[in-house]
Order: structure tokens, then C-alpha cells, then sequence
């Protein structure tokens, strides 16, 4: 028989991807949002981000105490897939040897 653990993990929802000047951050959302926290859950944050928990606290969770079980993992790779593709269009093309 298993020990239920009484420390409640959070929902990955809970969870507010900031960036910017930490006196005034700027609150990630949308696609974004979703390819910060699956960089993060992989152990790669991005630069100049940061995860707090969307509570009056404003704590900075472990990544071991986030309930990842409904994270949608395939959504967060496609859209960083379109993302890097959007990139991949705008960066200038090197020249050609004739």
C-alpha cells in the first residue's frame, strides 16, 4: 500500500511565465507562454524568463512540485515548430558561390 503524500503539487496552469525588468514584469501568454514552460520542464529555460506560481505569493516552484500530467506537450512542440519556422523565414539568406 502507498503512502498518500499531503504536499499538494500545482497544475501547470497555475504557473505565470514573466519576463522583463523584475520590478515590472511583463506576463507571457498564448503560444509563448506554452513554449517557455516546455523549455522549463525540460530544464532549458529561456534567458530573461522566469516561472512563478500564479498566487498571492508570487513563489518560484521546483519543477518536481508542478503537476504536469495535463501539460499539452504536443500543442507546446508544434507551436515552437511554427515558431522556429517564422524565425527561419525572417533571418537573411547567405549568399550563394557562383
Amino acid at each position: 500500500m502507498r503512502a498518500w503524500s499531503a504536499v499538494a503539487r500545482t497544475p501547470w496552469g497555475r504557473l505565470r511565465v514573466q519576463t522583463g525588468d523584475p520590478a515590472l514584469p511583463t506576463t507571457v501568454t498564448g503560444p509563448a507562454r506554452l513554449i517557455a514552460l516546455y523549455h522549463w520542464r525540460r530544464g532549458k529555460s529561456l534567458p530573461g524568463v522566469w516561472i512563478i506560481e500564479n498566487s498571492p505569493r508570487h513563489v518560484s516552484p521546483a519543477l518536481e512540485d508542478i503537476d504536469w500530467a495535463l501539460f499539452p506537450t504536443s500543442e507546446a512542440q508544434q507551436e515552437m515548430m511554427a515558431h522556429e519556422e517564422r524565425c527561419a523565414r525572417h533571418r537573411p539568406q547567405r549568399a550563394r558561390p557562383l
